[in-house]
């Protein structure tokens, strides 16, 4: 194989790779030293929990003043649980029931404020509902769930693209340099 094929099909793979390295990581990652209020993050009393039992929870990372809606879904439909302002330490405090008609299983509360930064923030922290019996089993999503990550599609199929073109454009770089020598002995 010659050494330009080699250098193109090379730099080819290279920029896919990298485009996937730029586009492939987390959503709103960000980084967050030490125990900064500002940093996004819940924290609770526990993972598991019984119809009517409390869970207490603390959001991060939320803009001091503004409002927190606190939401669980998968209880048969999403409920809003209630709406909290979050104070100068960035932190929303809020406790709450399970509602008596969620169902046995894992079901996500879902904290949706304005960030330490001024953007939006969404914050989720699962938890288990034991016990047995359900009073829905026709679940319904009210609202629209924020999209996270990023989809790899595009940067993946144009770095196949580019490469499929850098062959062709070789091959018809090694045609016509083989071209040109037949004519050269040729004459």
């Amino acid at each position: 194989m010659p050494k330009r094929m080699l250098l193109v099909i090379l730099m080819a793979a290279t920029m896919t790779l990298t485009s996937l390295a730029v586009t492939a990581g987390p959503a709103g990652a960000q980084y967050c030293p030490g125990s900064d209020p500002r940093c996004p993050s819940v924290t609770g009393n526990g993972t598991t929990f019984g119809v009517g039992e409390q869970v207490e929870l603390t959001g991060h990372g939320f803009l001091p003043g503004t409002k927190v809606d606190f939401t669980i879904s998968d209880c048969g439909s999403t409920q809003l649980l209630g709406t909290v302002i979050a104070d100068a330490n960035y932190e929303v405090h809020f406790s709450f029931p399970i509602p008596a008609g969620c169902c046995p299983g894992l079901h996500d509360v879902t904290l949706t404020g304005t960030g330490a930064d001024g953007g939006p923030l969404v914050l989720t922290y699962q938890l288990t509902v034991t016990g047995d019996g359900c009073s829905n089993t026709q679940p319904t999503v009210v609202g629209a769930l924020p999209k996270t990550g990023s989809d790899p599609g595009t940067p993946v199929a144009l770095g196949i693209g580019l490469v499929l073109v850098g062959g062709v454009l070789v091959l018809v770089a090694r045609r016509r340099t083989t071209a040109r020598r037949h004519q050269l002995t040729a004459t």
